[in-house]
């Protein structure tokens, strides 16, 4: 069902945020999740939890990405961001904070 990837778990997150925790166990499916949610519906770029910083799926697939899954993670960090650059400028504040 479409509607399904804007459904929102018990806690908070929604499906793209699944996907891009995919990053630390499977990155190159967390690549394939990502690209199928986006096509059907790429507002789901934008889907914030809880109103945090950390809660939009760009700054989660940041977070999310390391030396062990680097292409992957720079992969879906691209697709976010042509998605929903918003993102960055709605969380500059965070994005200071976290290199101090």
């Amino acid at each position: 069902h479409p509607g399904a990837i804007r459904g929102e778990s018990s806690n908070g997150d929604f499906p793209i945020h699944y996907a891009i925790g995919a990053l630390t166990g499977n990155p190159q499916a967390a690549v394939e999740v990502v690209k199928f949610l986006l096509s059907v519906d790429p507002s789901v770029a934008s889907q914030e939890v809880d109103g945090t910083a950390a809660g939009y799926p760009l700054i989660r697939a940041c977070l999310g990405t390391n030396a062990s899954n680097l292409s992957s993670g720079i992969e879906v960090i691209n697709l976010l961001y042509n998605a929903y650059p918003e993102a960055i400028v709605s969380n500059e504040a965070f994005f200071r904070h976290v290199s101090r």
